[in-house]
C-alpha cells in the first residue's frame, strides 16, 4: 500500500503536536530526585550527569519512534476504514437491489384481486353504506332526503 505523502505529512504534524503537549512533570521529578541524591551524597556528580543524559536520550528516542511509526500507521488505519466503508456500501446496495428484484417478481406473480363490495347494515329503518359512511335513502321513502 502506497501512502499519499501529503496525508503522511499531515499525520506527522498531528503526532508531533500531540507529543509536544506532553508535560514535563516526570522529567522535573527525575531531576529533583537526582538533586536530592546529590545533596545527600548518595551519588556522584558524574553519575547524576550520566543518569540525566540517559533519561533525556531515552525520552527523545521514544518521541522519535512515535513520530516515525504513528503517521504511516494512522494512514494505514484510515485506508482500512475507507475500504471497509466502501465494502459495506457495496453490500448494502447489492442487498437493496436483490430485495427490489424480489418484490418486483412477487408483484408480477400476484393475481389481481377484486375488491369486495362494502357491507350494508340496517340502522333505524335506513340502510347505511359503511365504507362511505353516508346514509342511503330507504326505498319506502323515495324522493325524501334523509
Amino acid at each position: 500500500m502506497t501512502a499519499e505523502p501529503g496525508r503522511v505529512a499531515a499525520y506527522a504534524d498531528l503526532v508531533a503536536a500531540v507529543l509536544d503537549l506532553r508535560g514535563s512533570g516526570p522529567t522535573q521529578a527525575f531531576d529533583a530526585a537526582l538533586a536530592d541524591a546529590l545533596a545527600t551524597g548518595a551519588i556522584s556528580d558524574d553519575l547524576a550527569r550520566q543518569l540525566r543524559w540517559l533519561q533525556r536520550v531515552g525520552e527523545r528516542a521514544i518521541v522519535e519512534h512515535a513520530e516515525a511509526v504513528l503517521p504511516p500507521a494512522l494512514v494505514a488505519l484510515q485506508a482500512i476504514a475507507s475500504h471497509a466503508g466502501a465494502a459495506i456500501d457495496h453490500q448494502a446496495t447489492a442487498t437493496t437491489d436483490r430485495l427490489a428484484d424480489d418484490v418486483a417478481q412477487l408483484t408480477d406473480l400476484a393475481e389481481p384481486v377484486e375488491p369486495e363490495p362494502a357491507p350494508v347494515v340496517a340502522l333505524e329503518g335506513r340502510r347505511v353504506l359503511v365504507a362511505g359512511l353516508r346514509p342511503l335513502p330507504d326505498p319506502a321513502h323515495r324522493g325524501t332526503l334523509p
